[in-house]
């Protein structure tokens, strides 16, 4: 990766250390304080970020039946899209106590999130030797509207975007077991994180997918079949086919799908056909395929470029029919590291952009209603994927 180097590099002491933990308590209360502004404060605004609903609802009314159930002989839960090892890692924060388990699992997301702040930041600190880019990212992160819906429903997709990118940070630094083990994790607890396996395919990483292939094998079928059973968790893996069947309806009308079919569906008004489903889904995987292609011909591009492999995420919404607003915390680390790869005042200005785009800020101006309608994070999200497909603004 070709960062630009600034002239003043990072030289870590103890004063370093304490001003930086001084300067990073300060951006982070003053972020909290701006979106205390809201009207009735920073947990109406969490509560604000999608139609009312209880705090954490999708842990009480998945994640956590579906931990508890798992080990009975009940039908699997509809509307669990995830796989039996998912249910298992969730199953470790669960109780038979509802209120005791919703304490772990504030804990967990707070953990997560925690993660998902500083180990970006430090690892973008490092590449580009400056320390705007560790602010920047946390600024971005904490001014994040993706965060705040993933913390309003206690949905997994900080977890799932963390584990993702911290794969592709130590497989960069050559820990590919270690690496291939977290995207694994990342992957069989959503399928979207598989769209990383895309960048390591154009690259001829046969040894890694490999790699991939085993621990999926392992954990996604050996490990539940040896602790819940073949047929349980065969039943499972067709529960989970059939929501995922079904779900390519209903999800059609959602304001909270920011699938791009479904977003000019839902902008257009036009009748949601199988004929215009299928014309418009062709246009987002032709899309797709052209991103593919890009990567593919890139011949006397041998280095690994982990900016590249985490925007493999940015074709998600092109990609998969579901693509709630909770998936986009990837876009933080995009904006920051792509900001940092260009010299174009176009790229930065489109940056700035989407800086806003995927804030609090316009939904807090107006409504959740209006924010998810018009899918926001969706073109923001496109932006980005405009710069990485002009090699002219964006460096390799």
């Amino acid at each position: 990766m070709n960062y630009y180097s600034s002239m003043n590099q990072i030289k870590p002491n103890k004063f370093f250390y304490i001003k930086t933990a001084f300067l990073t308590f300060l951006l982070i209360v003053l972020a909290l304080a701006l979106l205390n502004l809201y009207p009735g404060g920073l947990r109406k605004m969490v509560a604000s970020t999608d139609k009312s609903a209880v705090l954490y609802e999708d842990f009480i009314g998945y994640y956590y039946p579906a931990s508890i159930g798992i080990f009975t002989d009940n039908p699997i839960l509809e509307g669990f899209f995830y796989t039996p090892t998912c249910a298992l890692l969730i199953s470790c924060l669960t109780t038979s106590d509802i209120q005791e388990s919703l304490q772990y699992w504030h804990a967990f997301q707070l953990l997560t999130l925690f993660l998902l702040i500083f180990v970006p930041a430090i690892y973008l600190a490092k590449k580009t030797q400056k320390m705007s880019a560790y602010y920047l990212y946390i600024a971005m992160i904490m001014l994040s509207f993706p965060v705040y819906h993933n913390l309003n429903w206690g949905q997994i997709s900080i977890f799932i975007t963390f584990c993702a990118f911290y794969s592709v940070f130590l497989f960069e630094k050559k820990h590919e077991w270690l690496s291939a083990l977290f995207l694994t994790v990342a992957i069989l607890c959503k399928y979207y994180a598989a769209i990383v396996l895309i960048y390591y395919l154009a690259k001829k990483q046969y040894r890694y997918l490999t790699k991939v292939l085993v621990i999926l094998i392992v954990l996604g079928l050996i490990l539940p079949i040896y602790i819940l059973g073949f047929d349980k968790t065969i039943l499972i893996f067709k529960a989970v086919f059939d929501e995922i069947s079904y779900a390519s309806d209903w999800v059609t009308y959602s304001i909270n799908s920011h699938y791009l079919p479904n977003t000019i569906i839902r902008l257009t008004g036009i009748e949601a056909s199988g004929a215009a489903r299928g014309i418009l889904s062709i246009l987002s995987l032709s899309i797709c395929f052209a991103f593919f292609y890009k990567y593919f011909k890139q011949k006397k591009d041998n280095d690994f470029c982990p900016v590249r492999a985490a925007a493999t995420f940015l074709l998600i919404p092109l990609f998969f029919n579901t693509s709630w607003p909770h998936y986009f915390v990837y876009l933080p680390f995009l904006i920051v590291a792509t900001f940092f790869k260009t010299d174009s005042k176009i790229a930065k200005t489109t940056l700035f952009i989407v800086a806003i785009l995927q804030t609090p800020l316009i939904f807090a101006a107006k409504n959740y209603v209006f924010y998810g309608f018009y899918a926001f994070l969706l073109w923001a999200n496109l932006l980005i994927l405009l710069l990485h497909f002009n090699d002219k603004t964006v460096q390799s």
